[in-house]
């Protein structure tokens, strides 16, 4: 019987919670409007069970964490369901998508016209609600200058991303999905609701952190608390000081093998100092 060492991941999907049999979850995100990549792959389920599972476009909610520290890590639709066999044991692979490509919705569409200036946050919650049918993070919202607005702004058809897209650009802004929340991305500022995350070599660290060309790649311990859009606060040998989080990778296992997860991270500007 494998140790668990603490591990758990606990997958909820069509009704029901899965989290005794062994589960493997790879999971690729990046601050962008690209499609989260991800499998969650589930070992010897019972063939009841597996039919339920085969329905495409299931939400889907990933937590995961050590003893303790469990918390979500994915909110989504299952966009594919295969069955696999390897050697004696039976595998579900679940393959994730975000909620803006469920095949419920295909990006959405919006068909609306506003007539004078009009307050760009005020658009862009209208985008959310009527063409992707999400919620707006009103945090996030904060990001989007309070005075901005955008004169007789129009848009007819698909795709409703597409509106997002003309809307926030002049700004220099963009937009992501993440759990279902549609989240504005400033590239010099974290989410406000976003925890900081401490990292050193007696905090979660498994590896020194490796240099990218704007900020740092590093390995930690499973953290659920890891989100698009946060607060990282090096205090290595190496990498020191305040950045962003742009991409997040977690390849977990429950019984054996990583259970790691790794950012990507973009160092922020200093602040001004005072006088």
């Amino acid at each position: 019987m494998p140790l668990l060492y603490g591990r758990k991941i606990r997958v909820t999907v069509a009704g029901l919670v899965i989290e005794d049999p062994r589960i493997a979850v790879e999971l690729e995100r990046e601050i962008d409007r690209s499609q989260d990549k991800g499998i969650a792959t589930i070992y010897n389920l019972a063939p009841g069970t597996t039919s339920r599972l085969e329905q495409r476009g299931n939400d889907v909610r990933i937590e995961a964490g050590y003893r303790g520290t469990v918390a979500i890590i994915f909110e989504g639709d299952v966009q594919r369901v295969r069955l696999r066999r390897d050697r004696l044991a039976h595998r579900t692979e679940l393959t994730l998508g975000d909620r803006v490509r469920s095949v419920r919705r295909l990006s959405g569409s919006y068909n609306r016209s506003f007539a004078g200036p009009v307050s760009v946050r005020e658009i862009m919650v209208d985008i959310c609600s009527y063409g992707l049918e999400l919620p707006v993070s009103g945090a996030s919202l904060e990001l989007i200058p309070e005075a901005a607005t955008s004169q007789n702004f129009y848009w007819a058809g698909l795709p409703a991303t597409g509106a997002l897209n003309a809307l926030l650009q002049p700004l220099g802004l963009t937009w992501f999905e993440a759990d279902g929340v549609v989240r504005i991305n400033a590239p010099d500022k974290c989410q406000p609701d976003a925890p900081r995350i401490t990292v050193s070599a007696d905090l979660g660290m498994v590896r020194t952190p490796k240099a990218t060309d704007q900020g740092w790649e590093v390995d930690l311990f499973c953290e659920p608390r890891a989100v698009l859009g946060g607060e990282v606060d090096f205090r290595t040998d190496t990498a020191r000081g305040l950045h962003k989080i742009v991409g997040v990778r977690h390849a977990l296992d429950n019984w054996d093998g990583p259970f790691t997860t790794t950012l990507t991270t973009r160092e922020l500007p200093a602040a001004p100092q005072p006088g």
